[in-house]
């Protein structure tokens, strides 16, 4: 039987993967087989709760619940590296956490934005480095030596998740497809008013 987070493995990939594992796989098939792996890897011998990536999912999702930081993410996990059997597989800082769920897909795309709100540094804007409204610095002063100058860092920055990737995931999914599709498939019952969408506007 199947985890859930093994049935999210294969729908990242492909279904078809379930029927052909017995091909000679290739890069990309390599790397999903890893993956795989994790989903199916308890984090410690004999632990019934938790697997690498389900363990890597949660830890992520309680550190962006509560906005947690950085250092007090690896300081906490440290100590749950610690605390656990000789061994285990938490990951043991935040790279690595990242690292491991990054394999499942659905990156952000970060975008550079004015400090007052007034603009997007994308597109046609990516390159600017001053508000066209309000004249406002993209970058915080640099402060680097000369002979060995720091990087740029802006002012503020947001998390852009395109919509496709995750459409496509929705599809891709045997548990959600049918979801996706029920405004088309609907059974529609006269005088039976069940979404929305049956109203005449």
């Amino acid at each position: 039987m199947s985890s859930p987070y093994e049935d999210l493995i294969f729908d990242v990939a492909d279904h078809n993967l379930r029927s052909n594992v017995e091909e000679p796989p290739n890069t990309e098939t390599q790397k999903f087989f890893k993956l795989l792996h994790s989903a199916q890897k308890p984090i410690w011998d004999g632990c019934s709760t938790h697997l690498e990536i389900s363990i890597a999912v949660r830890m992520l999702s309680i550190k962006t619940e509560y906005n947690i930081p950085r250092d007090y993410f690896n300081d906490f996990v440290g100590l749950m590296k610690e605390t656990n059997p000789a061994g285990n597989l938490i990951p043991s800082d935040l790279y690595r956490t990242k690292k491991l769920v990054f394999k499942l897909g659905l990156t952000a795309r970060k975008i550079d934005f004015c400090i007052n709100g007034c603009m997007l540094y994308y597109k046609d804007d990516a390159a600017e480095v001053i508000c066209r409204t309000c004249n406002a610095p993209r970058f915080k002063p640099n402060s680097g030596k000369q002979h060995r100058p720091k990087k740029d860092v802006q002012y503020s920055r947001l998390f852009y998740l395109p919509i496709i990737p995750r459409l496509q995931r929705l599809y891709a999914s045997m548990s959600s497809a049918g979801h996706m599709r029920w405004h088309k498939e609907k059974i529609i019952k006269s005088g039976v008013f069940s979404h929305p969408s049956d109203a005449e506007a």
